[in-house]
């Protein structure tokens, strides 16, 4: 006949071994995912790779990337060019940004919308 503390070990190993095994299955879940997305693309022709590496700017407030293709991402935002052009000014005075920034980071715009992707 199993002890009570047997049986508390037992129960514990079990419960660490479910726990293990969800795990891999959420993994598993998240990758077959992404794979699937993957092939989609593939299949469907349509790429969003990049061929050069994207235009970065650190600029003095926050970052400015081409987060994909005809966007651009400031700090946490990522909108399109035509996007930033037409409400930059919204948002620069939503941040509480200082003239010397706004004219920062408007050059910084036409610049990704000369020479961005």
């Amino acid at each position: 006949m199993p002890t009570i503390d047997k049986i508390k070990i037992e129960y514990e190993r079990m419960k660490e071994q479910r726990a293990f095994y969800f795990y891999q299955f959420m993994e598993h879940k998240v990758l077959m995912r992404a794979l699937k997305k993957d092939i989609l693309k593939m299949l469907s022709g349509v790429s969003n790779a990049w061929k050069t590496s994207p235009l970065y700017i650190q600029g003095s407030r926050w970052p400015l990337t081409n987060c994909k293709y005809g966007y651009i991402q400031i700090g946490c935002y990522c909108k399109s060019i035509d996007w930033w052009i037409n409400n930059g000014l919204t948002i620069a005075k939503t941040e509480n940004m200082s003239d010397d920034e706004i004219n920062e980071y408007t050059a910084y715009i036409k610049l990704f919308k000369l020479i961005g992707k």
